[in-house]
């Protein structure tokens, strides 16, 4: 063998070596990634924790463990009867009953007007044990949502499934910034319509093929992906997946489908996801990212 053809094979082991170290390395990464999204899916504040959602009319609503309650408490968690939600005009007051206290915020009132928010984070907070309780907006309408550590879904989740990690599908996307940020108005799994703002499109090709999706913009300039492709209410969720892209560059964003994740809904009921806008159904199977989850009691929504 000569030495020329003898460096060309080292050569060849060397580069043979780099990408088989590189796709270790990737898979790793996702592999991680997917056990921060169980953590955070297991943990006493993740969604595995709802436990209730009781929408709001006119007028009031007692909530308490007692059955003859509007909205009934688990059993053992706090007294028959804790208080009252109020709701009129949009607006929803919690009263604890004559003679008794209630937490909000930390703090122990006889009644307090609750601010909603669509997340938990805006939200003012009733505290009744081990239970959180706040208002939830859905939609144009209100919703008392409640956490529960101890909630059977939690305590009864086998863990998230995941089809295996496939680069092909990390693919390098043109990332189109729209012109001006503009309203994206969707429906929930409940039929309430949600409001985004959507700030770009990003355009990629999968085996030669183009397609493009709509992103809303999310902070630090990460982009938020609602999609929905060939395997959905097959391998996949029906309803939806989420994807979250890293920050663009240069006029490209990295779309890595193997952290495609099932929504909120796919594991619990008692949660008001949003399903995806026409230009993210894709005609294609993306064979990546997380699967249905296989207790298919909590996969109910179409």
């Amino acid at each position: 063998m000569s030495v020329r053809v003898s460096w060309f094979l080292a050569a060849l082991a060397v580069v043979a070596a780099v990408g088989a170290i590189g796709a270790a390395d990737y898979k790793a990464e996702i592999e991680e990634f997917r056990a921060q999204q169980d953590a955070r899916l297991r943990s006493e504040t993740g969604w595995l924790a709802m436990d209730g959602l009781f929408f709001l009319t006119e007028g009031d609503h007692r909530f308490g463990t007692g059955t003859l309650n509007d909205f009934v408490l688990p059993e053992g968690s706090a007294s028959e009867e804790v208080g009252v939600f109020e709701y009129r005009d949009g607006e929803t007051t919690v009263r604890a009953i004559e003679g008794t206290t209630i937490a909000v915020n930390g703090e122990e009132v006889t009644s307090a007007v609750l601010t909603p928010s669509l997340s938990e984070r805006g939200a003012d907070k009733v505290t009744v044990g081990d239970l959180t309780l706040w208002v939830h907006i859905s939609g144009d309408r209100k919703a008392v949502r409640m956490r529960n550590p101890n909630s059977e879904i939690r305590r009864s989740f086998t863990g998230r499934k995941w089809f295996p990690v496939d680069d092909t599908f990390r693919v390098v996307a043109r990332y189109e910034p729209l012109a001006e940020p503009e309203p994206l108005e969707v429906p929930n799994v409940l039929g309430d319509i949600e409001r985004y703002t959507a700030t770009a499109f990003v355009h990629f090709e999968i085996d030669g093929q183009a397609y493009s999706m709509k992103g809303i913009g999310r902070r630090e300039g990460r982009l938020w992906f609602i999609f929905r492709d060939l395997t959905s209410g097959q391998e996949t969720y029906p309803a939806t997946r989420f994807l979250t892209s890293d920050v663009p560059e240069h006029g490209e964003v990295v779309i890595d489908f193997n952290k495609a994740v099932n929504p909120p809904c796919a594991f619990n009921p008692y949660t008001t996801c949003p399903l995806p806008p026409p230009e993210n159904r894709l005609n294609v199977r993306i064979t990546a990212g997380e699967l249905k989850y296989h207790d298919d009691r909590q996969t109910t929504h179409q």
